[in-house]
């Protein structure tokens, strides 16, 4: 298993996105800013089919995200929009 760093730099040196449930690479990207891009997917304790259908289900969602943050930026001025992307996971019970 990958260490942060690790996930980082690879993610940084591909054009990646990072869609993680862990907290840490959006703290990473308010110090580091983009690339990569960072959906930190709040979602709470759930399963993996639980956390898969909440990703399908909103995948037009992220890539919007995604595209909408400008590389070079942190993804910290994402955070309403993330905001906005869990309450809809949430409202949807998707």
């Amino acid at each position: 298993m990958a260490d942060d760093s690790t996930v980082w730099a690879y993610a940084r040196r591909h054009g990646f996105a990072i869609v993680s449930k862990d907290g840490d690479f959006s703290g990473r990207s308010v110090l580091y800013g983009a690339p990569p891009k960072v959906i930190w997917v709040a979602v709470g304790n759930c399963s993996t089919g639980e956390i898969e259908r909440h990703l399908r289900g909103h995948r037009e969602d992220m890539r919007d995200l995604i595209r909408s943050t400008p590389s070079g930026k942190q993804a910290a001025p994402c955070a309403p929009d993330l905001a906005r992307l869990q309450e809809a996971v949430t409202s949807s019970g998707r």
